[in-house]
């Protein structure tokens, strides 16, 4: 008995350490093992330094930092509802995060879901400002009500 209690006790810790636990949809995803993983991890992942609802962005595969210039194909998954009729809002903003330019950001697969939603963008960065910048992920929100805003900025250099 005490072997069987020891076993469901296991269980029970590593799922709470493992699985992430869903909270309501403005609310980034998280659990406590995700960040203790982060911890042994090289820091590709680490969402340190992107603002927004950060832990809306699964994969980008754009790294945050990296230098960008010309045009650029970028894709990656997205939880959180961003998308309305299978577009996003994309924008590529100067070092003080004024916009420079917007683009649109295309779901590639199911994107009525609560799942993680697949999204493919093209951007042109010619003319940009040289140096630090952001790339803007953001929510197409039709209602227009600013309290359903929801963006992710990845910071970027442009060249």
């Amino acid at each position: 008995m005490k072997a069987l209690i020891i076993f469901f006790s296991t269980i029970v810790i590593l799922a709470i350490l493992v699985f992430p636990l869903q909270k309501a949809s403005t609310d980034s995803y998280d659990s406590f093992g995700l960040r203790i993983l982060g911890l042994f991890s090289s820091g590709s992942k680490s969402n340190s330094n992107i603002f927004g609802t950060t832990g809306d962005l699964v994969e980008f595969t754009i790294q945050k930092n990296a230098t960008i210039s010309g045009v650029t194909q970028a894709s990656g998954l997205l939880k959180g509802g961003y998308f309305f009729e299978g577009n996003a809002r994309g924008m590529l903003l100067d070092g003080n995060k004024n916009i420079q330019k917007t683009f649109p950001i295309t779901a590639s697969g199911d994107w009525m879901t609560a799942d993680a939603v697949a999204f493919d963008m093209t951007f042109d960065a010619t003319g940009m400002p040289s140096g630090s910048g952001y790339i803007r992920i953001a929510n197409d929100n039709p209602s227009g009500d600013s309290s359903k805003d929801k963006y992710i900025d990845i910071p970027v250099v442009f060249q």
